[in-house]
C-alpha cells in the first residue's frame, strides 16, 4: 500500500523536474548554526535557492467501498533577493511553473487519485514575501498542494451476501486476472456513484451489484428458486482527449475489454446458471478530468432454502 512518505517522495521528484528549481528537500531541514542552515539551500555560485516539503494536515473519510485519505502539503521555497536581476519576477514565475508541473501530473505517477480537491488544480500559491533567511535577504514562496488516495476496503463486496456476492467476487477475479494490465485496478464495491464516490487513479474497473428479480415469483419456489441477477461494470480513465469524439472512442475501446471477458461466461465455469448477457450501457457524469462508462450485465442464479 502507498504510504504518506511515498507521496512525499513523489512530490519532491515532481519539484525536481521543474527547470532551475534549485535544491529540493523532501522534509524541513534545520541546523544549530546559521551558516550550516543556509548551506542546505545554497546552489553552486552561492545563491540561496531551495525548497522543502511539509505535511500540514490530513484526514481520512469513510466513502463507499473504502477510505478517502486527503493530505495537504506546504511547499516552501527560499530564493535570494537580487533587485538588479528582478528576482521577484523570477520567484513568482517559478511558483507558476511548480503549479503547472503538478497540474500536468496530478496522480504523481499513479500514486494519487489526481482529481481536484475542493476545486483546486495544481499547487496553490499562498504567499510570496521578503524575509531574512539565515542572514540572507530572500523571497519566501509558499505553495499549498492537496493529494488524495482512495484505499479500497478489503473484501469490498462482503456486505452483499448470498450467491450474488459469489458471482460478483468471481467477476472481479476474472477481470483482474485477464485485464491487469492494461487496467491498473479492478475492484468490487457494494454500491458506486461516479459523481460522488472516489475513482482510482489511472485505468480502473469497478464492479457493483445491480437488480435481483425472482423468477417466476417470490412465493412459487421456496426450496430452490431461480433469480435473475444484474451487475454493473464501470470503466474509468483520465480524460486526456481534446474532443468528445476522441473521448467516446477511447471509452468504447476500454469497455469492450471487460465485455469480451464476460459475454457468454459463467455457466461453464460453474459460477452462474446461465451465460452472462449484456443489457446496456450509459456514459456517467463524473468529476472533471475523468471519463466513466457503466455497462449492465445479467445472468441467473439459484437461491436455495437453508
Amino acid at each position: 500500500m502507498t504510504t504518506i512518505n511515498d507521496v512525499r517522495a513523489a512530490i519532491a521528484a515532481r519539484l525536481q523536474s521543474v527547470g532551475d528549481i534549485g535544491v529540493v528537500h523532501a522534509y524541513e531541514r534545520f541546523a544549530a548554526k546559521e551558516k550550516a542552515f543556509a548551506d542546505f539551500y545554497v546552489v553552486p555560485g552561492g545563491a540561496v535557492r531551495g525548497w522543502n516539503i511539509r505535511c500540514q494536515s490530513f484526514r481520512r473519510s469513510a466513502v463507499s467501498g473504502g477510505v478517502l485519505a486527503t493530505t495537504w502539503w506546504r511547499i516552501t521555497g527560499y530564493l535570494s533577493m537580487v533587485d538588479a536581476d528582478a528576482s521577484d519576477l523570477d520567484a513568482i514565475a517559478t511558483a507558476g511553473a511548480i503549479s503547472q508541473a503538478f497540474e500536468a501530473d496530478p496522480t504523481l505517477g499513479g500514486l494519487c487519485r489526481g482529481q481536484p480537491v475542493d476545486g483546486q488544480v495544481g499547487a496553490e500559491l499562498q504567499g510570496a514575501e521578503p524575509v531574512m533567511f539565515a542572514g540572507v535577504l530572500c523571497h519566501r514562496v509558499i505553495l499549498r498542494l492537496a493529494t488524495e488516495q482512495y484505499i479500497a476496503a478489503t473484501g469490498g463486496l462482503d456486505d452483499h451476501a448470498g450467491p450474488a456476492a459469489t458471482l460478483l467476487d468471481a467477476v472481479v477475479a476474472r477481470l483482474a486476472a485477464t485485464l491487469t494490465p492494461p487496467f491498473d485496478i479492478v475492484e468490487g464495491r457494494p454500491r458506486f456513484n461516479a459523481k460522488v464516490d472516489p475513482i482510482p487513479a489511472g485505468l480502473s474497473i469497478i464492479v457493483s451489484p445491480g437488480i435481483e428479480e425472482a423468477l417466476p415469483a417470490a412465493t412459487t419456489m421456496r426450496v430452490r428458486q431461480r433469480v435473475s441477477v444484474s451487475f454493473r461494470v464501470t470503466v474509468a480513465a483520465p480524460d486526456r482527449y481534446g474532443d468528445e469524439s476522441a473521448a467516446l472512442n477511447a471509452l468504447n475501446t476500454l469497455r469492450a475489454m471487460p465485455r469480451d471477458q464476460l459475454l457468454g461466461w459463467g455457466q461453464e465455469a460453474g459460477v452462474t446458471d446461465s451465460p452472462i448477457i449484456y443489457r446496456g450501457g450509459i456514459s456517467l457524469a463524473s468529476p472533471a478530468g475523468v471519463l466513466a462508462w457503466q455497462d449492465t450485465y445479467e445472468t441467473a442464479l439459484y437461491y436455495k432454502q437453508v
